[in-house]
């Protein structure tokens, strides 16, 4: 019965059409062609680690990216090991937070006023836009992340439409699975926070505002707020660092530093100035869908004309991310990915749909006769955009190998370079341990077989074990030095023993791309082993 009346819940039939749309398309990306998106797949990895490594624990989720759409995946990842495909567990999950966007924008349209068909008209054109397509089938965590910024603005507009605690409750829960989702949500919060703070204080004139406003913040916030905190209570108590997703050798400043300087000029120089960051963000939200600033423009000052604070608070929350991402990027915080525009894409809906709700039926058909077709335009700008190395610089490479699977993109070799080191290690002799650094190569502990001798960086006894490699170890996998390996374990302990190995390894085989290379290092023991093992550094090593 419950399954029959969730079949029957409004939107239903429009989201499990595109559901199966989105599923095929999946399955073609990651079954039939083999295309990995590295983010993704180190994603879902670390869902693998959880459930299948040698030492499975949850701390194995890692500490450097926040874990929501790695939790997401380790029922998914049980679920597909019994196909034989766990890494698809990736993007079953982001075409299944796709579905959940369609109901919640249609759950939403419906509660402005929407007809039935003008929702269908303005839905259609966004569920088919490449960069809903690209992000509903590639395993990214801008399907989970945009389905829960959505959920607040529609929760925040559902409480000042109706004044009660369950939007509040349900918005709340909503911020708190985004705090667990991306970093993005700390100004998602911090806006959620001003435009309640605003409409409370300025749009209602019922009694004290101030302890009204106190109530109505801590039941939204406080959901979000506790994540925040628990999640520095787990580096705490994990890694010794509350701030260890941050300070971390591998985490996103390190990152940032080490690679940020191998980007394109248009980004090095948009990193440089809030003014070129500025032109670089509008270049992409052009792109990403035309109508989306000219309308934010028209939109905000009819918010402040009519002083409507309720159409402020929604231009807010939802224009936060784009604010954060053009700031980020100006103040060498970000690379500019295309996608991190992405919101642009369902809040050029959102946005005109809350502005023209007060206005007679014929302005609102209007309104959303043009909506839909700057829709259908933003299908066209954005899959050009995806042709731009400079604009698309993740996804062009791997939406051309996609339709050419001549073009020698990164992501298809380092696939196949993966595939090759796992099969090579799977046949080593039975009882033999292997050191695989999860941080450069993730690809290849991913797909093992022989999931329970291989030791990664997860592993709680990990540090241990590279602190005496000659006595605990029999081979251990060294990522080519230089660029983002320098962060990892192995360069951190071992400097220089990719390019020289040392007196207690030898070369067993070298593996290579024409982006990277991998050396596996047979450890000597006994006699054959001359010399010492340097000293580790005063760091601590494994459980993370």
């Amino acid at each position: 019965m419950l399954l029959l009346r969730m079949l029957r819940a409004p939107g239903m039939s429009l989201a499990l059409s595109f559901g199966l749309v989105y599923l095929a398309g999946a399955l073609f990306f990651h079954v039939y062609r083999r295309e990995w998106v590295g983010d993704a797949i180190s994603r879902t990895a670390n869902a693998m680690y959880v459930v299948f490594s040698r030492d499975p624990h949850l701390g194995a989720i890692g500490f450097v990216w926040l874990p929501g759409p790695t939790v997401i995946q380790l029922p998914l990842v049980l679920l597909m090991d019994l196909f034989h495909i766990p890494l698809f567990a990736g993007n079953l999950m982001s075409v299944l937070c796709s579905v959940a966007t369609l109901l919640v924008l249609y759950g939403f349209l419906r509660d402005m006023g929407v007809s039935r068909g003008w929702r269908i008209a303005l839905l259609v054109p966004y569920a088919l836009h490449p960069m809903t397509l690209y992000y509903a089938v590639s395993g990214m965590s801008e399907a989970p992340f945009v389905l829960l910024v959505l959920i607040v603005v529609w929760q925040f507009t559902a409480y000042i439409h109706d004044r009660t605690v369950r939007p509040l409750f349900f918005g709340g829960m909503a911020l708190a699975g985004a705090m667990w989702t991306r970093y993005e949500a700390i100004p998602l919060l911090l806006a959620v926070a001003i435009a309640i703070t605003l409409y409370e204080v300025e749009g209602r004139d019922e009694g004290d505002p101030v302890p009204r406003t106190e109530a109505v913040l801590l039941t939204a916030l406080s959901p979000a707020v506790l994540s925040f905190f628990m999640w520095l209570f787990f580096n705490a108590i994990i890694t010794g660092d509350p701030l260890y997703f941050l300070n971390s050798s591998f985490g996103p400043t390190a990152q940032l530093k080490a690679f940020l300087g191998s980007q394109g000029p248009e980004v090095q120089q948009a990193s440089k100035s809030l003014a070129a960051a500025v032109v670089f963000g509008v270049k992409r939200m052009l792109l990403a869908s035309p109508l989306f600033l000219p309308l934010t423009a028209v939109v905000t000052g009819l918010a402040v004309y009519r002083r409507d604070w309720r159409l402020i608070g929604v231009l807010g929350i939802g224009g936060s991310q784009v604010v954060f991402a053009v700031y980020q990027l100006g103040t060498g915080g970000s690379f500019g990915w295309y996608r991190f525009f992405i919101t642009a894409v369902p809040l050029t809906i959102v946005f005109a749909v809350v502005a023209v709700e007060p206005y007679r039926r014929t302005v609102r058909q209007r309104v959303y006769a043009t909506v839909v077709a700057g829709m259908v335009i933003a299908c066209g700008t954005a899959a050009y955009g995806f042709t731009l190395p400079t604009v698309a610089l993740e996804e062009q490479p791997v939406v051309r190998h996609l339709f050419d699977p001549s073009y020698p993109d990164m992501e298809s070799g380092r696939r196949r370079i993966s595939e090759e080191m796992a099969a090579y290690i799977d046949r080593l002799p039975p009882g033999k341990f292997v050191y695989v650094e999860t941080f450069q190569s993730w690809g290849v502990a991913a797909t093992l077989r022989t999931r329970d001798r291989v030791v990664i960086t997860n592993d709680r006894d990990s540090g241990v074990l590279l602190d005496d490699p000659v006595n605990q170890l029999d081979y251990i996998l060294v990522p080519m030095s230089g660029g983002l390996a320098e962060l990892g374990e192995i360069a951190q302990r071992f400097p220089g023993l990719y390019e020289f190995g040392a007196p207690w390894v030898e070369l067993e085989r070298e593996f290579k791309f024409d982006r990277g290379a991998w050396r596996l290092y047979r450890v000597l023991k006994g006699p054959e082993g001359t010399g010492e093992v340097p000293p580790p550094p005063a760091a601590p090593g494994g459980g993370t």
